[in-house]
């Protein structure tokens, strides 16, 4: 599992890998604005990454993901798809946003 190594040192308070998968989970510090490190990968699961992100942003962690793919690999993007603005209560718009 990769994210930031502010987010990835903090595993007490932030996130804690359960018991049961632990030996199998290996948590490394990683910007996704970077080069993938981590090379021969044969599927990619990006979680609640893009609705936070414009266009341009989306399009460079899709490339900087590309040479780490295997031929064949797969990416598996679960995420939101945010309303047009104004459409929901500012409420509801902002409770979306924080996710």
């Amino acid at each position: 599992m990769q994210d930031l190594p502010e987010v990835i040192s903090d595993t007490k308070s932030t996130f804690k890998v359960p018991e049961n998968v632990a030996d199998r989970v290996t948590l490394m510090a990683h910007d996704f604005f970077s080069v993938q490190e981590v090379k021969d990968v044969d599927s990619v699961l990006i979680r609640y990454v893009f609705h936070n992100w414009p266009d341009a942003y989306c399009t460079k962690i899709f490339r900087n993901l590309i040479p780490a793919l295997k031929k064949g690999a797969r990416i598996v993007v679960q995420d939101y798809l945010l309303p047009e603005p104004n459409t929901l209560s500012l409420f509801k718009e902002r409770q979306i946003k924080c996710v």
